[in-house]
């Protein structure tokens, strides 16, 4: 009578992506209208995948998935407030090998629409009354503030004139 042993000593590798039908604007930003979404994966197949809700935080919640037995496959769908939610996920394989992701993956539920910006012509090329929006130059410079990252599109008489994304930081944009 034969016995086959396997021995596995290698860590199972674990990645984690926000699944597309969550996303919204720009995929894989990791930025999404909707408290509904589902965290998808991959692992080494039969794995148990820990997923870590709001890690390290007192109101850390742990979510245990079996990582598809064929494919190695998993998801979770998760309903979240708005606001900032860190994950984490470690994966067990049937070996007991474990090995955590590398880093963490910070989600946000934005379902506040940004307040509208604030513009004006660029005092270089306003003529006359600073801030009276009239100006007698050709070549103007809009300037303003919105919310800090967010698109603004600028029309001329219902037409797209521009579009800018305001600075990351400040919100600037011209």
């Amino acid at each position: 009578d034969e016995t086959t042993v396997t021995v596995d000593v290698t860590d199972p590798v674990t990645t984690i992506a926000l699944d597309e039908d969550s996303d919204s604007a720009t995929v894989g930003d990791w930025i999404t209208l909707t408290g509904d979404v589902t965290v998808t994966g991959t692992s080494e197949a039969g794995a148990t995948v820990v997923l870590t809700l709001n890690w390290g935080t007192s109101g850390a919640v742990d979510y245990d998935i079996t990582a598809d037995a064929a494919t190695g496959d998993w998801a979770q769908a998760l309903t979240l407030t708005e606001g900032a939610h860190t994950l984490v996920a470690y994966a067990t394989d049937i070996a007991g090998n474990g090995h955590p992701m590398e880093g963490t993956f910070n989600l946000v539920v934005d379902q506040t629409a940004p307040t509208a910006p604030v513009f004006g012509l660029d005092p270089l090329t306003d003529s006359g009354d600073t801030g009276d929006g009239i100006t007698n130059s050709l070549n103007q410079t809009i300037t303003g503030t919105a919310e800090a990252g967010t698109l603004v599109e600028l029309f001329v008489d219902g037409t797209l004139l521009d579009t800018v994304i305001a600075d990351a930081d400040t919100g600037a944009w011209s």
